[in-house]
């Protein structure tokens, strides 16, 4: 998982280029890696992301992934429908 977070790290001053889509993509599992390798609030602020594209478009994500987002958005202790970042980070 390390070799994930630094490929997806490395790519991150590339996000702004992608399209909504590929952002959200990006955001799901740079939190998903994040919240593996316990950083929470690099997780909380990328499953935020992920969580407000499926948000605005519930066909963002497919099932798989939907349920990967919403399990990991209850591992950062919060519950479907909550919203709002945990941890301030700067960006």
């Amino acid at each position: 998982m390390p070799a994930a977070a630094f490929e997806l790290r490395a790519l991150e001053h590339r996000v702004s280029s992608f399209s909504p889509r590929e952002r959200a993509h990006y955001a799901l599992y740079r939190g998903l890696v994040e919240l593996g390798l316990g950083n929470a609030a690099a997780a909380d602020h990328w499953l935020f992301v992920a969580y407000c594209a499926d948000q605005s478009d519930p066909r963002c994500f497919d099932d798989r992934e939907h349920g990967a987002l919403l399990s990991a958005w209850r591992a950062t202790g919060r519950l479907p429908g909550e919203s709002g970042e945990r941890f301030r980070t700067e960006r």
